[in-house]
């Protein structure tokens, strides 16, 4: 109802120290010339009744400017001090009590209600309750020979009951309304109705000489105060009693008799009539009461309970600094700014239902709101904070005031708890749905993910703790931060608010912990978190490219999949791409897969070829194009051997590419051969390997020799494709023979050569067991290698070249040759085992010619005989 306004911005004439309370000016300006005895309030209306019997009505017509509308004089006849206004607004009337006359008004034009007749003598009043069935207030009214129990609707006021209980000041009935404490003369009582009898409880007045002015107010549900002193000046005592008049609290010691007492809950707020003054006192359990403030005023006020409680704007500007959300870790976006502080203006339904006025105006007083009374972060207040968490919400704001107290409540347990444990985040999840556990994270240092607002008022205590270094007081941050996620996981994953990023966060803490670790495994993660773990781990790209496969897999990152295998391993992506053609992106197109296919072919691997093949087919790939469009010699040659080269362009490509690397290879390669060649040709033990075996023996290991050998056979091919009629280019760069016998078979080369040929190559390499093979050919060369072997003066050769070919020798001539070039120097006895199969032979041969001829005479006998008997 009144603006915006600090609780200390007003007026001059109030002295208003730190406390619980606050003081507003509602209407500053209000007439000089009354004394003022009484007020309520209604709808935006207020009530002002003056000691004269003037009644004053203003009206709110814009929020916070009040308007006098209307002034009635209660009695046209003489001044009459208006004690009191008693709202019955489910009737939309009001009852005015003037020096012990009751006039009903309406609500809420506040004039006097035509056709009801006032009712006289009476004292005081007491609202029982409003009863909905007939539409009535059932109230008690004090005379001072009876309690009369009246209905009230907005036509009539009846007398339902009177009870014969006589001298009643005062009184306020209990929760079950069958008791009343009541101030009878000059003592305090408790009267049962029903039975009409009285208790006497205490003397209003210790002095027999003073009367002081009985006060009985309620206190909670089922408790009152009153009030005892000796005189208005003197300190008095206020009693708290339940409804049988017992006393449940500390006595409240109050500076001078009161002249009136409202109660709000735990505190008491009494009216010194003597010094000006509202004397304000904190009551709690077990202990004893204690002043918190005292307000003053120059001139004299009153202080009123009203009936009905108005919407304050009292607090509204601090309290939307404090409550409105404001970035910790995000864009400071205007427009949301104002959103925020819309947001929490609509909500600020603060409700004021006391206060003061007089002269110098009408006054709220109202309690701080509990967020502006916190003005330390010390220990002391967590214990402050919990109490108020614990209470019951009642509206939106009080729900928004306890959300910023469970904020700061776990920022205060963080702050000055020992060691940051299982026990100090369960205590943050046990408010995860209101409290952002990414504040957390925030405290220990690590990286937030997306926007994170919290409450303005917490910001700057909020990033003085991130300054703190809190994650010290955490022994094993990985451990914590996964039971913390468990946890969320648990019993918060469905309602927690931005839950993606609070997954995220975490998940970006416990990665870069395992990355440190070595051990990171995609299943740890929420599925929500990949692709930011994807972007971390590419720092680490050949560290973990399985695991950022996977993750590219499992969300179906196509681009991002077929780049990491570009870069990690071909025929990876050529199988993905083969077995999941079907799912590629409209984006890969034919460029983009000639692309990987030329990535891929610089593998020269078998089995990527094949899938290279395989993967043009699917795509319908021109190859010719494809082929044409390749700029890697090396990649041309690989896809033209796979499909085959049938035109003479392709072919001579083919040809010159191997010639070329032929070429510079065996260049290479010759110019190391010289040991080894030499090495070979004077190693005189027959059975050492062939001069081909021996160079795979010396050379095999060597990828030159391997890769001349592959280009040799290669060349070869084409060479006969392009014009087999021709000489090789190995007449022109091959004069030892080397390389032809490296990269031909034995059958290739004996065509290509001839036989003589070759054993003259092979005789020179002293090659002996090629030599062999070569008599097996033609065995007329026999004698030649004898006479070559027998060249050496080497006696051992020639006694195994003999005792392993002598066999083949069909030839007496050549038994008798060979016999005759025997080295003197090679003893007979040691060719024994060699000569005598041929010397068996010969003699076999020489008796088979002899039976043969005998055979031959006798054959020839029989015939002449034959032939002479014809004769005859």
């Amino acid at each position: 109802m009144n603006d915006d306004n600090n609780g200390n911005s007003i007026l001059s004439t109030f002295e208003i120290p730190d406390g619980p309370y606050a003081v507003s000016p509602l209407i500053e300006n209000v007439p000089k010339e009354y004394e003022y005895s009484c007020i309520e309030y209604y709808e935006q209306h207020i009530y002002l009744a003056t000691t004269s019997g003037i009644l004053l009505h203003y009206y709110e017509l814009d929020p916070g400017n009040f308007t006098l509308i209307s002034e009635v004089n209660f009695n046209e006849d003489r001044s009459m001090k208006i004690d009191s206004i008693t709202l019955l607004p489910k009737v939309d009337r009001a009852l005015v009590l003037s020096e012990g006359r009751i006039k009903m008004f309406l609500l809420p034009e506040f004039a006097p209600a035509s056709n009801v007749p006032s009712i006289m003598n009476i004292r005081a009043l007491s609202v029982l309750r409003y009863v909905e069935t007939s539409k009535c207030y059932s109230c008690y009214l004090y005379t001072p020979n009876l309690v009369k129990q009246v209905s009230i609707t907005s036509k009539e006021i009846k007398v339902e009951r009177k009870f014969n209980i006589k001298g009643i000041k005062t009184a306020s009935p209990s929760r079950d309304i069958k008791n009343i404490i009541a101030a009878v003369k000059n003592s305090y009582a408790v009267i049962n109705l029903e039975k009409e009898s009285t208790t006497p409880l205490f003397q209003v007045s210790e002095a027999a000489d003073v009367e002081l002015s009985p006060i009985v107010t309620k206190f909670g549900k089922n408790d009152f105060i009153v009030t005892c002193g000796i005189s208005n000046d003197e300190s008095c005592m206020g009693l708290i009693l339940n409804g049988d008049g017992e006393i449940t609290h500390g006595t409240v010691v109050i500076e001078s008799y009161p002249s009136a007492i409202v109660v709000d809950s735990p505190y008491v707020l009494t009216e010194l009539s003597g010094p000006k003054s509202i004397q304000i006192h904190l009551i709690k359990e077990n202990e004893d009461p204690r002043v918190v403030q005292y307000i003053k005023n120059e001139l004299p006020f009153h202080i009123s309970k009203l009936g009905n409680p108005f919407i304050t704007r009292q607090f509204n500007k601090d309290l939307i600094e404090k409550l409105r959300f404001a970035p910790l870790i995000a864009k400071d976006l205007q427009f949301r700014d104002e959103q925020e502080r819309a947001y929490v203006a609509r909500n600020m339904n603060l409700e004021c239902g006391m206060v003061v006025f007089g002269k110098s105006g009408i006054y709220s007083i109202c309690r701080k709101p509990f967020i502006l009374t916190i003005s330390s972060y010390g220990e002391e207040t967590i214990s402050v904070l919990e109490n108020f968490i614990n209470e019951d919400s009642k509206n939106n704001y009080e729900r928004l005031e306890k959300e910023y107290a469970q904020l700061l409540y776990v920022l205060l347990l963080t702050l000055h708890t020992e060691s940051l444990d299982r026990k100090l985040v369960k205590i943050w999840l046990r408010y995860a749905d209101v409290v952002d556990i990414r504040i957390l994270m925030f405290l220990l240092g690590y990286e937030v993910y997306g926007d994170l607002w919290i409450q303005n008022g917490l910001v700057d205590l909020t990033k003085k703790l991130h300054s703190l270094k809190l994650v010290h007081k955490c022994t094993d941050i990985h451990k914590l931060i996964t039971s913390l996620k468990l946890q969320l996981k648990k019993n918060y994953k469905d309602g927690l608010k931005d839950s993606v990023n609070v997954f995220l966060s975490l998940d970006l803490i416990l990665l870069k912990s395992n990355i440190k670790d070595g051990n990171v495994c995609v299943d740890d993660y929420e599925p929500t978190s990949y692709q930011e773990i994807a972007k971390e781990l590419s720092k680490y790209e050949k560290e973990y490219s399985e695991t950022l496969i996977s993750i590219y897999e499992r969300t179906n990152d196509i681009p991002s999949l077929l780049d990491l295998l570009r870069m990690v391993d071909i025929e990876r992506l050529m199988h993905y791409l083969d077995s999941n053609f079907a799912e590629l992106p409209n984006t890969y197109s034919q460029e983009i897969a000639a692309d990987d296919i030329r990535l891929a072919l610089t593998e020269c691997d078998e089995s990527i070829v094949v899938k290279v093949l395989q993967l043009m087919k699917k795509l319908n790939m021109d190859e010719k194009k494809l082929i044409s469009s390749l700029e890697d010699s090396k990649t041309k040659v690989i896809l033209l051997e796979r499909l085959g080269a049938d035109s003479p362009q392709d072919l001579t490509f083919l040809y010159e590419y191997y010639k070329a690397k032929f070429t510079t290879l065996s260049a290479k390669l010759i110019e190391t051969l010289g040991m080894p060649l030499t090495e070979y040709v004077t190693n005189m033990t027959y059975s050492k390997p062939s001069f081909k075996e021996y160079l795979q023996i010396k050379l095999g290991d060597k990828t030159d020799y391997k890769a001349c050998l592959d280009f040799g056979k290669k060349l070869l091919k084409v060479e006969h494709d392009i014009n087999p009629k021709e000489g090789s280019i190995l007449d022109d760069i091959d004069a030892t023979y080397i390389l032809r016998v490296m990269i031909m078979d034995f059958d290739a080369l004996l065509e290509n050569l001839g036989c003589e040929k070759m054993l003259d190559i092979y005789l020179s390499w002293n090659d002996f067991i090629t030599v062999e093979r070569l008599l097996q050919l033609d065995k007329q060369m026999f004698l030649r290698v004898y006479d070559h072997y027998l060249s050496f003066n080497c006696p051992k050769i020639v006694i195994q070249f003999l005792t392993r070919n002598i066999y083949r020798m069909n030839d007496s001539e050549q038994v008798v040759t060979v016999l005759e070039k025997i080295p003197s120097d090679i003893h007979i006895s040691v060719l024994y085992d060699v000569l005598f199969p041929l010397f068996r032979k010969k003699n076999e041969l020489s008796h088979n010619l002899r039976i043969k001829k005998g055979v031959f005479r006798n054959s020839n006998k029989c015939m002449n005989d034959i032939q002479s008997r014809l004769e005859q």
